[in-house]
């Protein structure tokens, strides 16, 4: 009777062990907190707060879930976001997200968990090897869809020049914003451009439409800010840059010197010294900040700059972030086009578990 009982015992404590080490089977969120800061531009709203004129203060703090699961050994994730606003009067409002969630213990297909799968086909360039660039560019979209290594997602080649890819539980917004930043090519060009100040000949041979060939022989061309004709004009020297984000060591948020959101970098040592140099024989003249293709700022070059600097522009705090993701990951050996997107309603998954139960 006892070795029956402990074999029993035995059995229980099997399938106890199982459902603790399965515990919780899917993603399970345990905090939601929302906090939101405001900057007090007026000196009565700083004193009323307790702070300096243009430092920001607490508004709002709101825990809107709290969860204990004390036996889940599973993995915890958090996600952090941070949004910078600026209204009419110039005041900035910054709202946090956090979420922290259980990371379930079971991985459930697009059926269950919801989600989206896209199909890109690569545009491979005369010579390339298509298994090469296919490896390659599977480890960029990669880095580029989790950056910290957090998300649940499959990426696999499918055939010798697509690459398929599914998301579980993505929302829409997250999907258009991910193939946004899927098929960005992430290049980075530094190219030297005119002073207006210094050649305004040239600059009004631009504006008449006429070609501009600089004292070095070589041909330049006319290029709005943001690729907007409303904005002002740049003459950029045509030709290969002078150095490209292929040696960046470090690319990170930041902020210029107005307080606005700003992409800051660092090259590595080949970087610094082809940049120290570029900048040391350039001085007075324009530095050309280029993103795939899209002049972003100019900045006069006002002595030997090392290695390290900022991409001013118009950007918002999620352009910055999204930037610094490509930034990072790197520039694709390869155009993608979208052949298929197909989505699975999270809704339909849960009814599928629940009938499964």
């Amino acid at each position: 009777m006892s070795g029956r009982l402990g074999k029993w015992l035995f059995v229980l404590f099997l399938v106890l062990l199982a459902l603790y080490s399965s515990y919780p089977p899917v993603r399970v969120a345990l905090k939601k907190a929302r906090v939101v800061y405001k900057s007090a531009d007026d000196p009565q709203e700083a004193k009323e707060h307790g702070v300096n004129p243009g430092e920001i203060y607490l508004v709002e703090e709101k825990e809107a879930l709290s969860r204990f699961l004390p036996l889940a050994p599973g993995e915890r994730s958090e996600e952090v976001e941070i949004t910078w606003r600026e209204g009419r009067d110039g005041a900035v409002e910054v709202v946090r997200k956090e979420m922290v969630h259980a990371t379930g213990r079971i991985k459930l297909g697009l059926d269950l968990a919801g989600g989206t799968e896209l199909l890109y086909e690569l545009k491979l360039r005369e010579g390339q090897k298509s298994r090469d660039v296919v490896d390659e560019t599977i480890k960029i979209l990669g880095q580029r869809i989790d950056p910290q290594n957090v998300k649940e997602f499959r990426i696999q080649p499918m055939g010798s020049n697509r690459i398929l890819i599914q998301v579980p539980r993505a929302g829409r917004g997250e999907v258009e914003r991910l193939k946004d930043r899927l098929v960005r090519m992430g290049l980075l060009e530094f190219k030297l451009a005119m002073p207006r100040g210094d050649y305004p000949t040239e600059y009004e041979k631009a504006e008449k439409g006429q070609d501009v060939i600089g004292a070095d022989g070589k041909k330049y061309e006319k290029v709005y800010m943001d690729d907007d004709e409303s904005k002002p004009f740049y003459l950029v020297r045509e030709g290969e840059p002078a150095i490209t984000g292929e040696y960046l060591e470090r690319v990170n948020p930041a902020r210029d010197e107005r307080g606005r959101p700003a992409v800051g970098f660092r090259f590595d040592i080949r970087g610094r010294r082809t940049f120290a140099s570029v900048t040391e024989r350039n001085r007075g003249w324009l530095l050309a900040i280029i993103l795939d293709e899209v002049l972003k700022s100019a900045p006069v070059i006002q002595t030997r700059i090392g290695g390290t600097g900022i991409i001013e522009g118009d950007f918002t705090s999620d352009e910055v972030d999204e930037l610094v993701t490509i930034l990072r990951a790197g520039s694709l050996p390869v155009d993608l086009e979208l052949r298929q997107e197909s989505t699975v309603d999270p809704e339909l998954g849960r009814d599928s578990i629940r009938s499964g139960l």
